[in-house]
């Protein structure tokens, strides 16, 4: 059945079905968009949002939902920079489509068309790790990302995500994801920090992974703990927990976006799976 509803929608292959309805939805949209947004109009929303000069800032991004956007994604980008300034740091997640063996500097990022404009930006950086892994540029990238060489998992304490979250005091950019997100990086960072103090996720992070890694000429093994399978992000879980997180919105012409402190999405989450409780649903439950 699932095949055959993925045959009649036209699921790209890498597609989830949800993703694909998404695409189609804002391809109709689009039919009824006509007023752009200028990249001096955003530049002055994402300014009224809160992001300024000096920050360091993670965005998420799905472009297929900015088609009200005047501009390329390498445009957007020059926005963004030109709002953080010289003293800013701007970070994508750029994760390829397979982990088990991973080129840093080839793999096309599998976050987005965003992201992948952004990886291939001269003197932008990526890190090592087959999962989580995220590009930067700016003041802070290179501290930022060399860390994830030594993370264990995807989003422990050395990672970009905690790293940016917890020692740059990063804001949050999610762009064209709706208005109730539920795909929020920092929710694992602090779900994973929260291990030791709840047994089931303690277990949830036990399974040992490894991965062909090549950066620049060179090929070396890399080993590494994720999830168990059958683990899955429990969307309804994510979204209340968001809900409870101090965010700011802004919609104009169909563009929706949202910002907001990584740390106050970590903390929520952590005392949040500290108390017992799972960000995730599994398979054998």
């Amino acid at each position: 059945m699932k095949r055959i509803i993925r045959k009649i929608l036209r699921i790209r292959k890498n597609e989830t079905v949800a993703d694909g309805v998404s695409r189609h939805i804002s391809q109709i949209k689009k039919l009824f968009y006509k007023k752009k947004i200028s990249q001096n109009e955003l530049k002055s929303l994402l300014s009224d949002l809160g992001i300024k000069k000096g920050d360091t800032l993670i965005v998420h991004c799905s472009w297929r939902n900015c088609f009200m956007l005047d501009m390329s994604p390498s445009a957007f980008i020059d926005v963004l920079l030109d709002l953080l300034g010289d003293e800013g740091t701007l970070l994508m997640p750029s994760f390829p489509y397979k982990h088990d063996k991973f080129n840093v500097n080839q793999d096309v990022s599998a976050a987005g068309v965003l992201s992948e404009v952004f990886r291939n930006r001269e003197s932008t950086v990526r890190s090592s790790f087959p999962k989580g892994t995220m590009s930067g540029y700016g003041k802070s990238a290179r501290e930022i990302i060399d860390g994830h060489r030594n993370s264990i998992y995807e989003y422990d304490s050395k990672s970009p995500y905690s790293n940016a979250i917890l020692a740059h005091d990063a804001k949050i950019l999610l762009v064209g994801m709706g208005l109730h997100p539920h795909k929020i990086s920092a929710f694992h960072c602090g779900s994973y920090d929260a291990k030791s103090n709840n047994e089931l996720l303690n277990k949830t992070y036990s399974k040992d992974c490894k991965s062909l890694i090549t950066k620049d000429d060179t090929t070396f093994e890399f080993k590494y703990v994720d999830r168990i399978p059958g683990c899955r992000n429990n969307k309804s879980s994510f979204r209340r927990l968001f809900n409870k997180t101090p965010h700011q919105t802004i919609t104009r012409k169909g563009f929706n976006a949202i910002l907001f402190r990584g740390y106050d999405a970590y903390t929520k989450a952590y005392e949040y799976c500290s108390g017992g409780k799972t960000l995730y649903r599994y398979a054998n439950k």
